[in-house]
């Protein structure tokens, strides 16, 4: 039986485990601070920001504190798990996709992880009430971020959809018979938990990964659910 080949470009390594962790990592170390100095911190934190600055906040609790800080860990700990399963090694039909869809992905881990700093810097910002300068500053950078990520993944994106479909046009039908309904990619021995989309670009889940039934579980409950604590 021939054994589809395994793409071992992206295995991830430790260096990149403790850079999508650094996030969370830091947010860790901003709770326990709070929790020693709860009482210099400010009778209520700032939640939301305009573009005229603060126009959000609540009472300062151990509470509210615990959800804040922890809606936003959710927030990169699912960003990091995305970009960290981006580059699990993946079976390759057909010779695989290439360099081209190898480099969309590198660049869309990239940008999540580059969003996951930006997001980790708010609690921050509002527990140590940061001057306002500070902020229009991350927020100008946050711009730059993520236009030039955005242009960056177009670029790739165009290639690696060229790719992918001389690759699927090529595959034989068992390997069409994984996408279930045309859409959804459903395979077992495929150890990837996020696929090429079939059509359009990006990327959808292997919905025959439990991890991706566990993720996708985490984007639409964690972060929500911590968040409607924080607003009670």
């Amino acid at each position: 039986m021939n054994v589809p080949p395994v793409d071992h470009w992206s295995s991830p390594g430790r260096y990149l485990t403790w850079i999508a962790l650094l996030p969370v990592l830091s947010l860790a170390i901003l709770g326990v601070w709070s929790a020693l100095h709860f009482g210099d911190l400010p009778a209520r934190i700032t939640v939301h920001w305009n573009l005229n600055g603060p126009d959000g906040w609540v009472r300062t609790s151990p509470r509210t504190i615990a959800a804040f800080v922890g809606g936003f860990a959710a927030i990169c700990l699912v960003l990091a798990a995305l970009a960290w399963v981006l580059c699990v090694p993946r079976l390759v039909v057909s010779g695989g996709t290439g360099e081209d869809e190898r480099q969309f992905r590198r660049r869309t881990a990239g940008l999540l992880l580059i969003c996951a700093y930006f997001i980790a810097c708010v609690p921050w910002f509002s527990l140590l009430e940061a001057p306002a300068a500070v902020l229009r500053i991350w927020g100008l950078c946050l711009v730059i971020a993520i236009i030039g990520g955005v242009i960056g993944l177009m670029v790739a994106a165009q290639r690696a959809q060229r790719s992918f479909r001389a690759a699927q046009a090529s595959q034989p039908q068992t390997q069409r018979e994984r996408w279930k309904w045309g859409v959804f990619y459903f395979d077992r021995t495929d150890p990837a938990v996020l696929v090429p989309k079939r059509f359009g670009v990006g990327y959808t889940f292997n919905f025959g990964n439990g991890w991706a039934w566990v993720l996708l579980a985490a984007i639409l409950v964690l972060p929500g659910a911590l968040f409607l604590l924080l607003m009670r």
